[in-house]
């Protein structure tokens, strides 16, 4: 059996080199061809797999209903697009500051045929936040490499009374000197 799946698992890569292989996003369709060593990760399954019991926790039919998902720092749409194709009809919001990024999660999210589910956004994410609805039901992904401090100010934190966040923290320890 195991040879008959590393078979089918290496009939894939020919087939579908392009497709993640394992995780909750298995499946999902990559539409460009320049790879980091992080889409590599992603691709075999293996990216951030700490994560991936709680994602699939979440996508579950008995899981949480979500009204809105945003994903803050959504990079190429690794994570944007994954989670639309595990919420079908659930409105994606892909935010990055990076255009050029926007325009990869645009790619895929067309690659994989949820373009009219994801909305892209490359304005700071507190306004997002503070246009939230409380009463919502949000699921919100935010890796922003330290920006987080600044969107997760206090400002906006009445608004997700009803949501479910995974944020990645960045810390850095900034020493600042006065003279005088």
């Amino acid at each position: 059996f195991v040879r008959l799946e590393r078979a089918f698992q290496l009939h894939q890569l020919v087939v579908r080199p392009n497709a993640v292989r394992s995780g909750p996003f298995e499946g999902l369709i990559y539409s460009t061809a320049e790879y980091s060593p992080w889409e590599r990760k992603r691709l075999i399954g293996s990216y951030e797999s700490c994560l991936h019991d709680t994602i699939r926790s979440f996508a579950k039919p008995e899981g949480p209903a979500y009204d809105r998902i945003i994903v803050i720092g959504c990079a190429e749409g690794y994570y944007a697009i994954g989670l639309a194709r595990c919420f079908p009809k659930v409105p994606v919001l892909a935010v990055d500051v990076d255009e050029a990024v926007l325009s990869l999660t645009e790619s895929m999210a067309k690659a994989n045929g949820v373009e009219k589910d994801v909305t892209l956004s490359n304005r700071d994410a507190i306004y997002d936040l503070l246009e939230l609805d409380p009463s919502e039901r949000t699921l919100i992904i935010c890796d922003c490499e330290g920006c987080e401090f600044a969107i997760f100010d206090g400002r906006g934190i009445p608004n997700l009374v009803n949501s479910d966040l995974i944020v990645e923290m960045h810390y850095s320890v900034q020493l600042i000197t006065t003279s005088g």
